[in-house]
């Protein structure tokens, strides 16, 4: 928050891929500690939500704690867009394969399509069925995952 203010820089949406929930507690926590101004979208890349979605609560509400911070958060005020996990975990959905090819072609950002992929998919999908305006600031957590690439060779390749 404080590198936007600096920068004048207004974010109306931040991205970010969302597996065992610990990036989504952080997040969560650190946007109303800091009455952030945009929208989180954790972007699921594996099933399980209930049990996720309580993890992520428990996380969020022990660092609060650590941090003697009044914030308390309950599983059911957690959400993750579930649209884009496809078959499962580690596989990736057609969506995921054309996020890593633009962003790699249009971009020169790598991404993996075990996480970031599946998000990037689902932040395309939403500026296609205009969910995002064209005026909106978008951020997107790249959570890293490059290496993840090697293993995803032959499904990644292209004609």
């Amino acid at each position: 928050m404080t590198q936007l203010s600096a920068a004048g820089i207004r974010v109306d949406r931040l991205y970010y891929a969302s597996g065992s929930r610990g990036t989504q507690a952080g997040l969560e926590l650190g946007s109303r500690l800091f009455d952030a101004p945009y929208r989180l979208r954790g972007i699921a890349v594996s099933a399980g939500e209930q049990e996720k979605r309580e993890r992520a609560a428990q996380l969020m509400n022990a660092a609060a704690g650590v941090l003697s911070a009044g914030v308390r958060v309950r599983a059911d005020q957690l959400e993750t867009d579930q649209r884009f996990i496809g078959e499962g975990y580690g596989i990736p959905t057609q969506g995921c394969v054309e996020a890593i090819a633009l962003a790699a072609r249009h971009e020169g950002i790598l991404l993996d399509p075990v996480y970031t992929g599946k998000a990037m998919a689902a932040l395309i999908d939403d500026v296609r069925q205009k969910t995002v305006e064209p005026n909106e600031t978008v951020v997107f957590l790249h959570t890293g995952g490059v290496p993840a690439l090697f293993a995803y060779a032959n499904t990644l390749s292209q004609p």
